[in-house]
């Protein structure tokens, strides 16, 4: 999970089941709240839902990033939060930490810490 702007937050996997999960995206707007479960009515509103995000999140207030699985293919992904369109890829780069002043990423690999700039 991480928050993309001060009003909304993506939330990682597909499905209702965590035995099941399939790697996406689940963008919510906090400021909103839905009614539609008595159990639960200060629920914020779902925005959007789309597949293909993996691994941790990061935002720099206006584009979601996926970090990836190490374990498959692929690497740093950017997707646009509103329209779950892939912006970019970065592969075979899975980082872990950000730094959204400086518009970094750090992947430690080994004995070595790579670093991608935004």
């Amino acid at each position: 999970m991480t928050w993309i702007d001060s009003t909304r937050v993506a939330v990682a996997g597909l499905g209702d089941d965590e035995e099941v999960m399939r790697p996406g995206a689940r963008i919510f707007d906090t400021t909103r709240t839905g009614q539609d479960d008595p159990w639960c009515p200060t629920a914020a509103v779902e925005l959007a839902s789309f597949e293909g995000p993996s691994g941790q999140f990061f935002s720099d207030g206006t584009c979601l990033f996926s970090g990836g699985d190490a374990e498959g293919t692929g690497g740093l992904s950017a997707w646009d939060p509103g329209t779950g369109r892939l912006l970019g890829v970065v592969p075979g780069f899975f980082p872990t930490q950000h730094h959204p002043g400086a518009g970094q990423f750090v992947e430690i690999a080994g004995d070595a810490v790579r670093v991608w700039t935004a």
